[in-house]
Protein backbone atom coordinates (compact mmCIF):
# COMPACT_ATOMS: atom_id res chain seq x y z
CA UNK A 1 0.00 0.00 0.00
CA UNK A 2 1.36 2.98 -0.69
CA UNK A 3 0.94 5.78 2.06
CA UNK A 4 0.54 9.02 -0.04
CA UNK A 5 -2.53 7.75 -2.26
CA UNK A 6 -4.39 7.77 0.74
CA UNK A 7 -5.98 9.91 3.22
CA UNK A 8 -4.93 8.59 6.03
CA UNK A 9 -1.46 8.53 4.32
CA UNK A 10 -1.59 12.41 3.64
CA UNK A 11 -2.90 13.05 6.71
CA UNK A 12 0.30 11.22 8.75
CA UNK A 13 2.60 12.77 6.16
CA UNK A 14 1.37 16.27 7.87
CA UNK A 15 1.43 15.17 10.99
CA UNK A 16 5.51 14.45 10.66
CA UNK A 17 6.05 17.26 8.61
CA UNK A 18 4.77 19.80 11.40
CA UNK A 19 5.98 17.77 14.18
CA UNK A 20 9.67 18.19 12.10
CA UNK A 21 9.40 21.51 11.73
CA UNK A 22 7.99 22.61 15.07
CA UNK A 23 11.30 20.68 16.60
CA UNK A 24 13.58 22.18 13.97
CA UNK A 25 12.10 25.94 15.25
CA UNK A 26 12.04 24.81 18.81
CA UNK A 27 16.07 24.08 18.46
CA UNK A 28 16.52 27.31 16.67
CA UNK A 29 15.20 29.22 18.84
CA UNK A 30 17.29 27.78 21.83
CA UNK A 31 20.24 28.05 20.27
CA UNK A 32 19.18 32.55 19.18
CA UNK A 33 18.45 32.39 23.26
CA UNK A 34 21.97 30.66 24.02
CA UNK A 35 23.64 33.47 21.56
CA UNK A 36 21.46 36.39 23.07
CA UNK A 37 22.17 35.27 26.53
CA UNK A 38 26.26 35.64 25.90
CA UNK A 39 26.14 38.69 23.63
CA UNK A 40 23.50 40.83 25.90
CA UNK A 41 26.37 40.33 29.17
CA UNK A 42 28.94 41.90 26.63
CA UNK A 43 26.55 45.20 25.69
CA UNK A 44 25.29 45.08 29.09
CA UNK A 45 28.90 45.59 29.66
CA UNK A 46 29.39 48.21 27.46
CA UNK A 47 26.25 50.22 28.15
CA UNK A 48 27.19 50.66 31.79
CA UNK A 49 30.59 51.98 31.23
CA UNK A 50 28.83 54.85 28.66
CA UNK A 51 26.46 55.32 31.72
CA UNK A 52 28.85 56.01 33.81
CA UNK A 53 30.25 58.17 31.63
CA UNK A 54 33.37 56.38 30.73
CA UNK A 55 33.23 56.45 27.08
CA UNK A 56 36.61 55.82 25.91
CA UNK A 57 36.54 52.11 27.80
CA UNK A 58 32.94 51.96 26.39
CA UNK A 59 34.12 52.49 22.65
CA UNK A 60 36.93 50.39 23.25
CA UNK A 61 35.08 47.38 24.44
CA UNK A 62 32.02 48.16 21.66
CA UNK A 63 34.81 48.01 19.10
CA UNK A 64 36.74 44.85 20.01
CA UNK A 65 32.37 43.30 20.14
CA UNK A 66 31.87 44.56 16.73
CA UNK A 67 35.33 43.46 15.07
CA UNK A 68 33.74 39.57 15.96
CA UNK A 69 30.34 40.67 15.20
CA UNK A 70 30.14 43.49 12.63
CA UNK A 71 26.70 43.29 11.96
CA UNK A 72 25.33 43.51 14.98
CA UNK A 73 22.79 46.37 14.97
CA UNK A 74 22.20 46.44 18.66
CA UNK A 75 26.44 47.28 18.97
CA UNK A 76 26.48 49.37 16.12
CA UNK A 77 23.74 51.67 17.62
CA UNK A 78 25.43 51.77 20.32
CA UNK A 79 28.89 52.85 19.17
CA UNK A 80 26.51 56.00 17.72
CA UNK A 81 25.24 56.71 20.68
CA UNK A 82 28.70 56.22 22.25
CA UNK A 83 30.07 58.74 19.89
CA UNK A 84 27.62 61.21 20.16
CA UNK A 85 28.11 61.18 23.85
Amino acid sequence: MNIFNSSQGNKQMRTIIIKSLFVITLGFSAWNFALAGSTNTALKEISLLSEQGNQAAALEKVNTYLNANPKDAEALFMKGVILVE
